[in-house]
């Protein structure tokens, strides 16, 4: 782990040990409503600097916060997160689960081509959606048996 020397006046031999960065930390929308207000009330008395520290949170999160309700009024934060509905049906995994167990060794691409032919697909799967299919749907993974 990097060692920064600590340069406060009142102890100069010690070194500050520099933390690894976490997962950020969600704040809900209560919370960023008291940010709010709090920055409303301490606007142009107090730096940003200041009010973070004094609600205990990053600066730069407190600007992003404030900056997005300046800008748009808006104080909930967005969903995060990819699709959450399921492209490939039953019917479609219950083929690509017969294809890998006829034939362990059929590629993605293979597999992208039947499932194609079979359900008349305007625009097939990607590799990327099948492979998570195998993977994450399908439990499937990749290993050869050594005998």
């Amino acid at each position: 782990m990097p060692i920064e020397q600590n340069t406060s006046p009142q102890n100069q031999t010690e070194p500050t040990v520099r933390k690894r960065r976490t997962k950020y930390q969600t704040i809900n929308g209560n919370f960023r409503k008291e940010i709010i207000k709090y920055w409303e009330d301490n606007r142009g008395v107090k730096t940003l600097k200041e009010m973070a520290s004094n609600l205990r949170i990053p600066r730069s999160t407190l600007a992003s916060i404030t900056k997005i309700y300046e800008n748009t009024g808006r104080v909930e934060s967005f969903k995060r997160g990819g699709c959450q509905y399921v492209k490939m049906d039953d019917e479609q995994l219950q083929l690509i689960q017969d294809l890998v167990d006829e034939n362990p060794s059929i590629t993605l691409k293979a597999i992208q081509s039947r499932l194609q032919l079979q359900f008349n697909m305007k625009t097939p799967h990607s590799i990327t959606g099948i492979d998570y299919a195998l993977k994450k749907r399908l439990k499937y993974t990749l290993k050869k048996l050594h005998k």
